[in-house]
């Protein structure tokens, strides 16, 4: 009787104890459980084919507001223009996060707009106006004509045309400076006349290196200009040996990311590879005059293309401390993606922002 009641406990204390037990191993497991969910809402970076540059480091507000500049272009060099909020996922990481999360819309204000709405651009049209254009200037100013038409510079694009042109002089000359106001662009080029050049010869390479340090000295002195580009148009050859070709490829390959070149060479005289380097975000070789106006007209097409493909970025951050939190842009276009990482530090950052 005795040994029946012992029994009876002994099965009563496991029929305690077993539960207990299982209980914490599955509460071990539960743990590393834990740890498994947490990483699988960790971000993890797949393949990138749009490339971002970044144009300046991440800028941070009162109260909380983070701003990026950036460019996207795919991975062919062609620029991603027209992407809105909707294209852009925000991740971020602190010290106390073992990986990046995602940031939700409803936990973070934020906007992307594409900094020509905000911006100026500048378009740089330079001209190859020695001997040999003489006999097809009209056609020129034609196609320089479309030219300005098409990227329509006024205060509402925010875009300014200046139109420059070179010759065997050591310096370039400038028919007029970057302006919105159209009319007076076209004023100017109606000034392009048979004695206007007083030197045959052709400075390309001296004309490539001046005009890439104009550029880069409009960036650098003037803060609400996001990006300049470049159309350079030639018949010929360098001929006047005023600048080394190396001084006028280094010149192109050290300008700022934000100046885009493009380059319009016409008939058998010109250099190709040149005209290629000098091009480096398009070249396009044309061997008829006739075909000037259509080709200035493409041009324009990814002139504008370029001034929409820079954004600013704003966001209201969660964050609100530490000095080396990490920040991930993630941009989509279909099936294609990419990436921009910075770091910011939020010390002091409160609730209340607004965009």
């Amino acid at each position: 009787m005795v040994l029946k009641i012992h029994t009876m406990k002994l099965f009563s204390y496991m029929a305690l104890i077993l539960p207990l037990a299982i209980l914490f191993a599955c509460g071990d497991k539960g743990e590393d459980m834990s740890i498994e969910t947490e990483s699988e809402d960790c971000w993890r970076r797949t393949d990138g084919k749009l490339i971002f540059t970044q144009l300046s480091e991440a800028e941070t507000s009162a109260p909380s507001k983070i701003s990026i500049r950036f460019k996207l272009d795919d991975k062919d060099g062609q620029p991603i223009a027209g992407l809105t909020t909707e294209n852009f996922n925000i991740y971020e990481q602190t010290q106390n996060n073992s990986c990046l999360q995602p940031i939700s819309e409803f936990e973070a204000l934020r906007s992307v707009q594409s900094e020509q709405r905000s911006f100026i651009q500048h378009t740089l049209i330079l001209l190859d106006l020695s001997g040999s254009v003489i006999t097809f200037q009209e056609e020129l100013k034609e196609a320089t004509r479309a030219l300005v038409n098409e990227i329509d510079p006024t205060e509402t694009s925010l875009n300014k045309i200046g139109v420059l042109w070179f010759d065997g002089a050591a310096e370039l000359h400038e028919l007029i400076a970057p302006t919105f106001n159209k009319e007076s662009i076209l004023e100017s080029i109606d000034k392009i006349k048979t004695d206007l050049s007083k030197d045959n010869s052709t400075n390309l390479y001296g004309a490539v290196t001046s005009i890439a340090q104009k550029a880069n000295s409009i960036l650098e002195d003037n803060s609400g200009v996001s990006g300049v580009s470049i159309v350079l148009f030639t018949d010929g050859k360098d001929r006047a040996n005023r600048v080394s070709k190396q001084n006028a490829y280094d010149a192109v390959n050290e300008s700022n990311s934000a100046i885009s070149f493009f380059t319009v060479g016409l008939g058998a005289e010109i250099n190709k590879s040149d005209l290629e380097k000098f091009g480096r975000d398009r070249f396009v070789n044309i061997s008829n005059v006739n075909q000037l106006s259509a080709t200035f007209q493409d041009i324009a097409f990814f002139v504008q293309a370029e001034a929409n493909s820079y954004y600013l970025l704003e966001y209201c951050s969660p964050i609100r401390n530490g000095v080396n939190n990490v920040l991930i842009v993630e941009a989509i276009q279909g099936d294609n993606k990419g990436y921009l990482e910075s770091n910011f530090d939020a010390t002091g950052f409160e609730g209340g922002c607004e965009l």
